[in-house]
């Protein structure tokens, strides 16, 4: 493989490059931008409608799927337990607390994954 000099258009800064050939033998650029660069694009993928609403719409899901749960299991004891883990930060919760909340953001994560496409580092 051969490396290439490249400078981002944006910044100036150099970029990783390296010339190399793909499964049939083409050549092919393979290009990174710097990190700046690539918070950038991310910042700017991240505030697109697209992403807003398939967020929106699995906020919509995780709240019907919550409301639905509370319907069902109404009670002064539920009720008490749900205050006491509203009036408490994250990393007081217990770790069966914390470990439901760590499924709702990783739902959110593979969204995000879908819509941006997953990097390899």
């Amino acid at each position: 493989m051969i490396s290439v000099s490249i400078r981002c258009e944006k910044c100036g800064a150099a970029l990783q490059s390296h010339l190399g050939s793909d499964l049939h033998g083409r050549h092919v650029l393979d290009v990174w931008p710097c990190a700046e660069c690539a918070r950038v694009m991310v910042r700017e993928s991240l505030d697109s409608e697209v992403v807003v609403e398939r967020l929106a719409d699995y906020a919509h899901r995780a709240w019907s799927g919550w409301m639905r749960h509370m319907l069902k299991h109404w009670d002064r004891l539920h009720v008490s337990g749900w205050r006491r883990q509203m009036a408490t930060d994250y990393s007081d919760l217990s770790a069966d607390e914390q470990a439901s909340d760590i499924r709702q953001a990783k739902e959110i994560v593979a969204i995000l994954h879908g819509l941006l496409g997953k990097v390899d580092a």
